[in-house]
């Protein structure tokens, strides 16, 4: 993104280098603002599209970017890393708390319910949102310890690679279970409900 990012702020700065070249200072606030520090000037190339009619310009360009020198984004400063290591939890432990309510309510007080497969499709939903967001709630606790930029990282490796586990194969799992909740819905309706 950042390497895509540059080339286009250089090839701003080149066309308006060429639409208001008596604005010079502009053009060196421009390359300071964008960090274009190795544009090679002087280089002969044809005009966009839009312009053909125009005669080649004098536009600037630049040399491949080096891994280096790419663009990094500001890390998140410490009222953001909170917000991520704690704004989820509540929400997460609700999800935990319905799921496990939906599953109780279909397992021990109406198991009669699961003959239909209406109730079939929205246990395994529920049971899947329940690894779902108990992953969710474990969240930045997970992160191996000493991760830069993550407030409450006290995990390691095995256990960031479960939590990851978890998060995919559940998510994705739910995913697919409300897809197939929306084509049963939608054959009951087509079949008036039979």
């Amino acid at each position: 993104f950042h390497q895509y990012f540059r080339l286009d702020a250089v090839y701003s700065v080149g066309i308006f280098r060429i639409i208001a070249p008596n604005h010079s200072e502009k053009i060196s606030n421009m390359q300071q603002n964008f960090e274009i520090d190795n544009v090679q000037p002087n280089l002969i190339v044809t005009m966009p599209q839009t312009i053909k009619d125009r005669s080649p310009q004098k536009l600037t360009t630049m040399q491949p970017i080096q891994r280096s020198q790419q663009l990094h984004p500001t890390p998140p400063n410490t009222p953001q890393q909170k917000a991520f290591a704690y704004a989820p939890k509540p929400f997460a432990l609700l999800s935990f708390l319905s799921a496990l309510l939906v599953i109780h309510y279909l397992f021990l007080r109406h198991p009669q319910k699961l003959k239909r497969m209406y109730h079939r499709i929205i246990l395994s939903t529920f049971f899947c949102l329940l690894f779902e967001s108990l992953a969710l709630f474990w969240g930045t606790w997970a992160i191996p310890v000493g991760t830069p930029h993550v407030i409450g990282a006290f995990g390691n490796d095995a256990t960031c690679a479960t939590e990851g586990f978890l998060l995919t194969s559940f998510g994705w799992a739910e995913s697919l279970y409300y897809a197939s909740l929306s084509i049963y819905t939608l054959m009951a309706v087509k079949h008036n409900f039979r």
